[in-house]
């Protein structure tokens, strides 16, 4: 397969692989965050100040395409993936937020492992967009993303099943719930990305 890529319009490609280094940093803050969870508030604010910044990439990719005449790719294309981009981060700081705003107490093993799937998502994402044009090993990125996923969905309905289960009270309840469908949203997010990722891969082969 060969791409029918401008050269002078990597910078798109550039711009791509440096936001994705942005969302993955806000993904290892948020595997921190799981992780050592007496650091709370001190790392939610460094997350907003990621996402801030990831904001800022969203801006200046609209702003480079609103004055493009030609681009690499579609240009509904680029929008798309700029607007996933900003998605997953949206999503990683929403979860880190509502920990702080649900005035949770600790974390569990459920919830570090999405954690670590996210930030796993997140970085394969980055490398499958550094490593355009190279069809084949991006679909094989792409594929671990889905697989990624999938192990999120079964993860999510098993600490669904045990809250209802083990839990009590039901405000924890309602709350440990919001929090595990975030965690899963926010790997979805990723996925969509990956079938993305996918498409524009197919439609320039």
């Amino acid at each position: 397969m060969k791409f029918f890529f401008i050269p002078k319009e990597e910078k798109f490609f550039d711009m791509f692989v440096e936001a994705s280094g942005v969302v993955l940093e806000g993904a290892k803050i948020f595997k921190e965050i799981m992780e050592h969870f007496e650091n709370l508030d001190a790392n939610v604010k460094k997350l907003s100040e990621i996402e801030k910044k990831g904001d800022e990439y969203t801006h200046r990719m609209v702003d480079v395409l609103n004055r493009s005449f030609i681009t690499p790719i579609d240009r509904d294309d680029i929008y798309r993936l700029n607007s996933n981009l900003d998605d997953i981060l949206d999503y990683i700081e929403a979860c880190a937020v509502r920990l702080q705003l649900f005035k949770t107490k600790k974390t569990n093993a459920g919830m570090k492992r999405f954690a670590a799937l996210i930030y796993q998502a997140v970085g394969d994402i980055n490398t499958a967009i550094s490593l355009f044009p190279q069809t084949q090993k991006i679909l094989k990125i792409t594929r671990d993303i889905k697989d990624l996923e999938s192990e999120g969905d079964t993860l999510s309905h098993k600490l669904i099943s045990d809250l209802f289960e083990q839990e009590n009270d039901p405000v924890e309840l309602i709350k440990f719930k919001e929090i595990y469908g975030r965690l899963e949203s926010t790997l979805d997010r990723c996925q969509d990305l990956a079938c993305l990722l996918e498409t524009i891969v197919v439609k320039n082969g």
